[in-house]
């Protein structure tokens, strides 16, 4: 029997912005403009895919060495 994939709960933005150390409106933004998946639920508050955010948050800290590199 094969068993079911196991896909993790989204997680609120306010949970993702304590845990990151960032502000809900960042993460919001975040969402809205399509850097991190997330879902708009009530219309305020947003539900994060947390695998997601970590991807963005490795792509802009490789992004920011290259420029830090680039301008050494």
């Amino acid at each position: 029997m094969d068993s079911p994939t196991h896909q993790p709960l989204p997680i609120s933005s306010t949970e993702a912005a304590a845990r990151y150390g960032f502000t809900n409106d960042h993460i919001a933004s975040l969402c809205r403009r399509g850097k991190i998946d997330g879902t708009l639920a009530g219309g305020r508050l947003w539900f994060v895919d947390e695998a997601s955010l970590q991807a963005y948050l490795v792509k802009t800290k490789k992004e920011k060495e290259q420029r830090s590199r680039a301008l050494s």
